[in-house]
């Protein structure tokens, strides 16, 4: 008999099979930008909010960035089953929708952190 699984760890699991795919590129500039990100993200999120760390994130530009930008879209949309445009929401949700989406961007970064570092290499530096 399996024992339930928590959010967290159904988030670990998405997200691994969603870095590991890269892990075979991780010397490609595009792959080592997503990993930078991945690693540096949280704590812009902490400092600035999530609407404007998401919109620098989005502004910076970059096939990395991107590709992170949508994987974690994809992993809050799998995980909450709700359809969702991250950045729009961060920009126009209300407070309630907002702590919301802030929660599930942080524990999902947690995450793609921990994975940029052990499977992508990315250095605590960036």
């Amino acid at each position: 008999m399996s024992e339930p699984i928590t959010r967290d760890q159904r988030y670990a699991k998405v997200i691994y099979e969603q870095v590991v795919k890269l892990e075979p590129k991780k010397e490609e500039d595009w792959v080592k930008d997503y990993g930078r990100l991945a690693n540096n993200l949280p704590v812009l999120v902490k400092k600035a909010g999530l609407a404007q760390a998401l919109s620098f994130a989005e502004a910076k530009g970059g096939a990395g960035r991107e590709r992170l930008l949508k994987d974690l879209q994809a992993a809050i949309e799998e995980i909450s089953r709700r359809q969702i445009n991250l950045m729009e929401r961060s920009r126009k949700a209300e407070l309630s929708e907002y702590l919301w989406l802030t929660q599930q961007v942080m524990t999902a970064l947690h995450w793609y952190k921990r994975f940029a570092r052990s499977v992508l290499e990315v250095k605590n530096d960036g």
